[in-house]
């Protein structure tokens, strides 16, 4: 399988994508505490008529975690579609692999994956024919604290250290061309803001050539959190002290809090077009900070089946399992107590009723000296 997608790489007559090898990334070693990370993640439909976001989560080998976030287009279920099908094909690479040897390599390798898979899907299916997604995939080495991403269209994915918010990916939206040509005076920003196709993307995953795409790595800080998100999040303001930043910073960057807390501000603002919301937040921890925290509930990292219409329950994890365990541990210890109390409580009552019972014991007594 993965012989195959290799070798689609270096193909052009297909169609995919094509792209240059990188080189080797060099490890960032973090000093004292491994890191480990807590995450939540939720959606919303806003006021269309379904769920076209898609997102999924992968536990994988040798410390590594796997974030996928993707927004469907295309019109009725195709964008359903494409955005589950991105997601699975995301999560299928990941699950045959082995070993990890280079992060941005392999995200491109499976991005390629993906595109392949979506290919074959349209050429089943005429009538999907037009459907795409975005995608944002997080790669994260938790021991390290390395990651690596990499992002095709418009779906931001910020990172917030310090109280401050910052886009890290690339925005792949005709309005950043139109900036362009704010900058170089040929339109005013008033003209850019009205222009009816602002909001059209310039990359997707289409199953043919993709267009634009960004790939990155980073160390990720104890306390800095990562956010992925579809474009629905940008109804909120997303300048570093802008109102994705302050009810970041109101819910003390905790997980759960801060998703739910952004896709109830979403909400609240009520706009009668709001699109589907979806964000997941992963904080970095040291495992110190962890072991200190409530268990929470471990997440199934599943695909969900049927769209959200409300805040999602929760999806985070940590060291629950373990955690859960001592108590195990304790129980067995306590009834290995009772059975010695047992046996020494009615070794004293034979003592006294039983004269055969002490005569035994005190020949044992006087063999033994």
């Amino acid at each position: 399988m993965c012989v195959g997608i290799r070798a689609a790489i270096g193909l052009s007559l297909k169609g995919l994508i094509l792209i240059e090898d990188s080189c080797c990334i060099e490890p960032i070693r973090r000093k004292g505490n491994s890191m480990q990370a807590n995450f939540y993640d939720g959606a919303i439909v806003g006021q269309r008529e379904e769920q076209q976001d898609d997102r999924t989560n992968l536990i994988l080998e040798n410390g590594y975690r796997l974030y996928v976030l993707a927004d469907g287009m295309g019109g009725h279920n195709a964008g359903n579609v494409a955005s589950k099908l991105v997601c699975s094909a995301f999560r299928d690479f990941f699950s045959n692999l082995t070993t990890i040897d280079d992060r941005e390599q392999t995200l491109k390798t499976a991005l390629n994956h993906a595109n392949v898979v979506m290919q074959e899907k349209l050429t089943e299916q005429n009538e999907l024919v037009g459907m795409g997604t975005t995608v944002i995939a997080l790669l994260l080495h938790e021991p390290t604290g390395e990651y690596s991403f990499i992002s095709v269209g418009d779906s931001p994915l910020y990172k917030h250290s310090n109280g401050k918010l910052q886009r890290i990916n690339a925005n792949h939206a005709f309005f950043e061309d139109l900036k362009k040509l704010v900058e170089a005076g040929e339109m005013t920003l008033e003209e850019a803001n009205a222009h009816p196709d602002r909001h059209a993307i310039t990359s997707a995953v289409m199953g043919k050539s993709i267009e634009k795409y960004d790939v990155q790595s980073g160390q990720f800080g104890e306390g800095e959190l990562i956010v992925l998100a579809s474009d629905g999040i940008q109804t909120l303001s997303e300048e570093e002290d802008g109102e994705i930043a302050s009810v970041i910073n109101e819910n003390d960057g905790d997980p759960e809090l801060a998703v739910k807390g952004l896709l109830q501000a979403v909400e609240k603002k009520g706009l009668s077009h709001q699109d589907n919301t979806t964000v997941i937040i992963v904080r970095s921890e040291s495992e110190n900070s962890m072991s200190r925290q409530k268990p929470q509930e471990q997440s199934t990292p599943s695909t969900p089946e049927t769209p959200a219409t409300q805040v999602e329950l929760p999806s985070s994890r940590d060291k629950s399992d373990s955690l859960k365990q001592e108590p195990q541990k304790k129980k067995g210890t306590s009834k290995l107590l009772l059975g010695i109390a047992v046996v020494a409580a009615a070794a004293i009552i034979l003592w006294f009723i039983s004269p055969e019972f002490k005569s035994a014991i005190e020949g044992l007594l006087n063999h033994a000296e």
